[in-house]
């Protein structure tokens, strides 16, 4: 049986949201500085230049990371001047959850750049790079997405399915 959930007023839940979407945005930000400081490293112009492409790439996504954190936000203060509604909880949600699979993306991408100059391996930094997507897409989207599949309402023999509202 799953455990007894608190159902949160529509304020707590932007709250919520908006609190989750701060907590993670330091990070991101300080990964896209690491992500820019390094272009202009003379260790970044030694590296092949599909490599270096491979970088703008994982920069560009994460630049897209930090306008999906940030949209939210930017929405409740001038779409919504302020209010919480329903619809601003679903779309602030989806983006936020939607940043997640390009984040994941640029990080192993990054970690394979990292591989190869360390090991000059490619098969190496491919194998960890793919083993670190792997790891990030379990945990930040497959997991999350099982634990909600499995606390929805199984519908009873001999009634209507529930509908959650």
């Amino acid at each position: 049986m799953p455990e007894a959930m608190y159902r949160q007023s529509l304020q707590e839940e932007a709250e919520t949201m908006l609190s989750e979407a701060r907590m993670v945005l330091p990070g991101i930000q300080a990964l896209f500085g690491f992500q820019l400081i390094a272009a202009f490293s003379d260790r970044f112009k030694a590296l092949q230049p599909g490599l270096q492409i491979l970088h703008f790439g994982a920069t560009t996504l994460v630049v897209i990371v930090v306008a999906l954190m940030m949209a939210p936000a930017a929405y409740h203060r001038i779409a919504g001047r302020g209010c919480v509604s329903r619809d601003f909880l679903t779309l602030g949600s989806r983006l936020i959850s939607v940043a997640m699979a390009p984040l994941a993306v640029a990080i192993a991408l990054e970690l394979f750049i990292v591989g190869v100059a360390i090991s000059n391996d490619a098969t190496l930094a491919v194998v960890v790079a793919t083993l670190s997507l792997l790891m990030l897409a379990g945990a930040w989207l497959l997991m999350p997405l099982l634990v909600r599949a499995a606390r929805r309402p199984q519908p009873r023999p001999g009634r209507a399915a529930d509908v959650e509202m």
